[in-house]
């Protein structure tokens, strides 16, 4: 059993949680906090590497608490002074690793920390593995993180960021994101998915990775439309393949004409905040796109909305009655921005 900390989007933790156990043996978790999992499991990195919805993941090496993470100082000292450091470090060397750089955090925030303790870590570092420090251009990072919750690790970092907010588009979803908000959907091989307004298209390609039946995604800005067509054209072949049954097209998400009552089994969406796009009637806005979502799910299925628009959509939600039951509600930061997912399941109640 190895022990590893990921990062995942603050307050869907949970949710994160769920998907590890659902694609690794033998999920173990240590420790759950916001927007951070610590777990055992037998897999071996390279699976833990390949899991789309995780910000960044570490091998976890040594954990301190109490007094010892009371500082960044104090947590460097700590894991300076542990006897089983070597090893670790030693069983943490990848064949074709030959530089290695230094990281401390504390709370998310990078500090320097205290130069004595730092050159000692680094030579622990360079004699167990026999990498050379590079301040710059590095095979491997190795980091103390010292969290807000009281404890501190000492990690070597498994796993590359891809894109970052500076390659997103306006508006655009972290891929991460778009994954956990897909996983919250329980996706299933014979669904019909819909995400009606797709944007750039985060969401529909997110779930182009679980298996699927048919899926929609609606957008009605043309542009939007014609680029998700050009990035569904781009697609690697593999990816490409299984995106043949995606149907990009544009169409009002308030009046979704060529999609029949009861038809959709999982609806993952984030309609418009009214941050990019003018939103003069939020409340009037999301009583028609959740009528909308209802009308064309089938009893049983589920609705996933994400939205920063928190008390149009409660009202929306609640005008619904019986139609639907809000079954879980997490409240997270989007690009800065106090947001909220809900998760609908569709009811068999009769339509008002």
């Amino acid at each position: 059993m190895r022990t590893y900390l990921s990062q995942c989007i603050a307050g869907l933790q949970d949710v994160a949680l769920r998907a590890l156990q659902a694609d690794l043996e033998s999920v173990d978790p240590v420790r759950v906090e916001d927007g951070m999992i610590v777990y055992r499991t037998s897999e071996p990195a390279a699976k833990v590497r390949t899991l789309p919805y995780l910000n960044n993941s570490f091998l976890v090496l040594h954990t301190v608490a109490g007094k010892q993470a009371q500082t960044a100082d104090a947590a460097l000292g700590a894991i300076v002074r542990h006897r089983g450091l070597d090893a670790a470090l030693r069983a943490t060397r990848a064949g074709r690793e030959r530089t290695f750089r230094l990281f401390i955090s504390s709370e998310n925030e990078l500090v320097s920390g205290p130069p004595q303790g730092v050159s000692q870590l680094r030579t622990l570092v360079q004699n167990a593995t026999g990498l050379r420090f590079h301040a710059a251009h590095a095979d491997a990072e190795y980091w103390v993180m010292r969290r807000r919750s009281g404890s501190a690790f000492f990690l070597k970092r498994i796993t590359r960021r891809g894109r970052t907010e500076k390659d997103l588009a306006q508006g655009e979803l972290r891929p991460e994101l778009a994954h956990l908000l897909c996983r919250l959907s329980e996706p299933a091989a014979g669904d019909v998915f819909l995400d009606p307004f797709a944007g750039s298209g985060a969401i529909p390609f997110a779930r182009l990775r679980y298996p699927y039946n048919l899926g929609y995604a609606f957008d009605q800005d043309p542009a939007a439309v014609a680029a998700m067509k050009e990035r569904k054209k781009s697609l690697p072949a593999a990816e490409k393949a299984r995106a043949e049954k995606l149907i990009i097209r544009q169409a009002d998400a308030l009046a979704i004409e060529k999609i029949d009552d009861g038809f959709v089994d999982k609806v993952v969406t984030d309609p418009p905040w009214g941050l990019y796009r003018e939103l003069p009637d939020a409340d009037a806005f999301y009583h028609a796109a959740l009528r909308e979502l209802a009308r064309v799910t089938k009893p049983g299925g589920i609705i996933v909305l994400l939205t920063a628009q928190d008390e149009a959509a409660d009202a929306a939600v609640s005008a619904l009655g019986a139609r639907v039951r809000l079954e879980e509600s997490h409240r997270l930061l989007v690009s800065g921005k106090k947001a909220r997912v809900f998760r609908l399941r569709r009811t068999d109640a009769e339509n008002d």
